[in-house]
C-alpha cells in the first residue's frame, strides 16, 4: 500500500483524512514542520510515496517548509500542497516551486484519491518532481530544466539524466543504463562514455558531476560546496 506523509498542524483534519483514505493509502502524520527540519529527522523520508503539506501552519507556511527541506535533502518524494485558501496567487506560487498538485481540503473523497494517485504517478513515473529537486522534468516536451532554466541536452543525454535521477542518488551499472537508454538498439560502451562525459560537462556548472567507477557503475552526485577558510 502506498505510504503518504501528512504535514499539517490541524489534528482534526489529519484524523478526518486518515479515516477517509483508509483502505486506499497508509498515512503517517506530523503536526510540526520544524520537527522534520531538525538535524537527521529528514533521513526517513525515502519510505514515503508522497508528501501532503498544509499551506498555512503556525510554525511556517508549507512552501517555505518545502524550500528549507530541499536545501538539506535534495532527494524527496513528490509534494502536494493542501489548503483551505485556494487563491490564484497561492496556486501560481505552488506550481512555480514545482509541487505536483495543489488541492483544496474540501475536495470530494473520490477525486482526492484519484489526484493523489496521479500525483504519485507524476512524481515517480513522469518525473515532474525529482529526488534532486532542483531538476525539473517536463513530460510534455521531454526536457529538463534546472532551477527554472532549460538545460541544453541532447535526447540521449536527457534519457541518461532521467535514469540517474530515478535511481534516487544510487549508482547504476553501465550495462543496465545502456539497456534503459538504447532499449534493443546496439550501442558501444565508448558511446555511452562519450554521452556521460558531455552530460557531466553541462551539469558541472550547476554543481553536479557524473562519474563512472572502476566497477562500471555510473552515478550522479552533487558536488560539495567549498568552505571559506578564515
Amino acid at each position: 500500500m502506498q505510504h503518504l506523509l501528512l504535514v499539517d498542524d490541524d489534528h482534526s483534519f489529519a484524523k478526518h483524512l486518515s479515516e477517509g483514505l483508509n483502505g486506499h493509502f497508509k498515512i503517517s502524520h506530523t503536526a510540526s514542520p520544524n520537527l522534520l527540519l531538525a538535524p537527521g529527522e529528514s533521513q526517513g523520508l525515502d519510505k514515503y510515496d508522497l508528501m501532503l503539506v498544509d499551506l498555512r501552519m503556525p510554525e511556517m507556511d508549507g512552501l517555505s517548509f518545502l524550500l528549507q527541506l530541499r536545501e538539506q535533502r535534495p532527494r524527496l518524494p513528490g509534494q502536494v500542497i493542501l489548503t483551505e485558501f485556494d487563491t490564484g496567487n497561492n496556486r501560481i506560487s505552488a506550481y512555480t516551486h514545482h509541487v505536483v498538485d495543489f488541492i483544496h481540503k474540501n475536495i470530494d473523497k473520490e477525486e482526492l484519491v484519484i489526484r493523489i494517485k496521479n500525483a504519485i504517478f507524476l512524481s515517480q513515473k513522469s518525473g515532474r518532481d525529482h529526488y534532486f529537486s532542483d531538476f525539473f522534468y517536463d513530460g510534455d516536451t521531454l526536457s529538463y530544466s534546472f532551477k527554472g532554466q532549460p538545460l541544453d541536452l541532447t535526447k540521449t543525454e536527457t534519457q541518461i539524466l532521467r535514469q540517474l535521477l530515478l535511481s534516487k542518488g544510487a549508482s547504476v551499472h553501465k550495462e543496465s543504463l545502456m539497456r534503459q537508454v538504447w532499449k534493443n538498439k546496439k550501442a558501444l560502451p565508448q558511446t555511452l562514455r562519450t554521452h556521460i562525459f558531455n552530460l557531466g560537462l553541462k551539469l558541472n556548472d550547476h554543481g553536479f558531476q557524473v562519474s563512472i567507477s572502476t566497477d562500471r557503475r555510473v552515478q550522479l552526485t552533487q558536488k560539495k560546496k567549498k568552505q571559506n577558510r578564515q
